[in-house]
């Protein structure tokens, strides 16, 4: 099994959980943020799109936790964003 994609979905089930719910610590997803972030890192000298999505998913998370604001669209569209990165990702 691939553990990038695994951990997409994960990241996915923490940030939807926790956007939801509050059902994990700021400190569980910050880390998440924290591996999106570094992902995108080292895949965007690439130039690869799907790693600056995944950057900017990563600085919005953590902006989500430190400003305490949260955009319901953009939640949305990086829960579904990160979903289908991890499916893809597992099954292709």
């Amino acid at each position: 099994m691939k553990l990038m994609p695994v951990l997409d979905l994960a990241a996915c089930f923490v940030i939807m959980l926790h956007v939801a719910f509050s059902m994990f610590s700021t400190a569980t997803v910050f880390y998440f943020a924290v591996y999106l972030i570094i992902k995108g890192l080292i895949f965007s000298l690439s130039k690869d799109f799907a790693s600056m999505v995944d950057l900017f998913c990563g600085f919005y998370v953590a902006f989500l936790l430190l400003a305490g604001i949260s955009f319901g669209l953009i939640n949305v569209l990086i829960i579904v964003w990160l979903l289908q990165k991890g499916l893809f990702g597992i099954i292709g």
